[in-house]
């Protein structure tokens, strides 16, 4: 009797002995969810006349590029810079697997006004353009910032310059500026230097430009933005 005791026994602490490692198992597998980095992107128009169109920003990995100093400007660019339609480069950027996410502030980001977007994903490159609808096809951008060195709560500011996007002659004229009710995009109007380069300001009618519809208001110098990236989670 007493040998059937032990035995019980036995096979009771065994079987107490298996559960507990199942238990054990079992939270050792489990981990904590996984939270994605997510940015707070503030910009600000430093312009003085100078309205932005609204702001396309990406999300992406080292091979994605938004445009490149030097090199031809995309079509989904051009469109962009000539007409303020972000539309294409969002697009085109979701449409690729080097891209997290891709998003744009709401409406025209006015002179001292100031916009904010929330992106989020792994990907650890921000690139970001606007166009001056002031101008022919000049963009304000910033191309590929690292954000790995950002962790939660951490901020970093940043001064945005302004490019040309090579797609059309700076003339100025009000057919072709959008914020003087003119044409934005057209494929076929000349590519005046066919590369992004930095742009070097509006040449005004008060400064002897008869094509000009503008003046010494829509002048800017660089920086024309102002950039805040704040980690917030």
């Amino acid at each position: 009797m007493l040998g059937r005791i032990l035995i019980g026994s036995a096979i009771l602490a065994a079987s107490l002995g298996f559960s507990g490692c199942s238990d054990s198992d079992d939270a050792s597998m489990m981990t904590a969810p996984q939270t994605m980095p997510k940015y707070e992107v503030s910009i600000v128009n430093l312009t003085a006349a100078q309205p932005m169109s609204p702001v396309a920003l990406v999300l992406h990995s080292s091979n994605y590029h938004l445009y490149t100093l030097g090199e031809r400007a995309t079509v989904a660019l051009e469109k962009l810079a000539e007409g303020g339609d972000n539309s294409a480069v969002l697009d085109g950027a979701m449409g690729t697997t080097d891209v997290d996410e891709a998003h744009s502030s709401e409406g025209l980001l006015l002179p001292g006004a100031k916009t904010q977007v929330v992106i989020e994903g792994d990907a650890s490159y921000l690139s970001i353009a606007s166009m001056l609808v002031n101008t022919n096809d000049g963009f304000v951008g910033l191309e590929s910032y690292h954000l790995s060195h950002l962790v939660k709560g951490e901020s970093v500011k940043l001064s945005l310059s302004t490019y040309d996007a090579g797609t059309e002659a700076n003339s100025e004229s009000a057919e072709s500026v959008p914020a003087q009710q003119g044409e934005g995009f057209n494929a076929v109007r000349d590519d005046a230097n066919a590369m992004v380069r930095y742009h070097a300001g509006v040449v005004s009618s008060d400064d002897g430009l008869s094509s000009s519809a503008l003046s010494s208001i829509h002048r800017f110098d660089n920086p024309t933005a102002s950039l805040v990236i704040k980690r917030i989670n």
